[in-house]
């Protein structure tokens, strides 16, 4: 079984997909094949967050509790030094 977050990149897509509907973000049509399961999550969650950002009380207040309901904040941290 793939682990990390090419293992669950499709779960994440649909995932983002989902909230790009509650957001209502108009380029959801726009999210063409990428070439990999992975690149295809990582554009639909960059929808998502394109779609929030814009809206007057959601960003960036949302921005990163977003990313946290993705799964992707462990991800976007500094590396650690040492």
């Amino acid at each position: 079984m793939r682990g990390g977050l090419r293992g669950r990149a499709d779960r994440l897509r649909s995932y983002a997909m989902g909230e790009l509907a509650v957001f209502g973000g108009d380029c959801a049509d726009c999210l063409l094949p990428t070439g990999s399961p992975l690149a295809g999550a990582l554009a639909a969650v960059s929808a998502v967050l394109q779609a929030v950002r814009p809206r007057p009380g959601r960003a960036p207040e949302l921005t990163w509790p977003l990313i946290g309901r993705f799964g992707l904040a462990r991800y976007l941290q500094p590396a650690r030094s040492g």
